[in-house]
């Protein structure tokens, strides 16, 4: 946690690879609400590999709502999610036993 704080403290030199390895880290340790907070506050630095992390790790935890938001909020942010992304949120709707989301 320590090197997503020095991140956030020195948003302007991280890179979208420090953040998509950041989130995926958050996300591997099952610390998805700090991956969300790590995005929403290096917003800026967002891009299609950093989006897929953030929606694999909500897939992770089986936080379909939050994986298709983020799925959403990708597209409004110009950011073309990517297959592994997509994939990504439709396991966390079958996760969470939405089937109806996922083949929406």
């Amino acid at each position: 946690l320590r090197r997503v704080e020095a991140l956030q403290r020195h948003s302007s030199m991280a890179d979208p690879e420090e953040c998509r390895l950041v989130i995926s880290r958050l996300g591997r340790q099952e610390l998805w609400q700090e991956a969300v907070a790590f995005l929403e506050e290096m917003r800026t630095k967002s891009s299609t590999a950093v989006w897929s992390a953030l929606i694999s790790a909500l897939e992770r935890a089986a936080q379909w709502e939050k994986a298709l938001h983020a799925l959403k909020e990708a597209r409004e942010s110009a950011v073309q999610p990517d297959a592994a992304a997509c994939s990504a949120a439709i396991s966390a709707c079958g996760k969470g036993m939405m089937w109806a989301h996922a083949c929406a």
